[in-house]
């Protein structure tokens, strides 16, 4: 029973990740200041990465009438 909910478990992860959509972004060696910077704001303050993106993202597009 447990290898087949882990194959189970397997499937819906595959079929959920199918849906979403990834967003990369890359530091140029003239941008390593700035990587730095956000690499401590996220370590000192404890905040995820990908959820302060998000935030500025919504943030953004909400001020520029876009988010709806």
């Amino acid at each position: 029973m447990g290898k087949e909910s882990s194959e189970a478990q397997k499937k819906a992860f595959k079929k959920y990740n199918a849906k979403c959509k990834e967003v990369k972004i890359r530091y140029t060696p003239n941008e390593l200041s700035e990587y730095e910077c956000l690499q401590r704001y996220l370590t000192e303050n404890h905040v995820v990465l990908a959820k302060y993106l998000k935030e500025l993202i919504r943030a953004d597009l909400e001020s520029k009438g876009y988010y709806a």
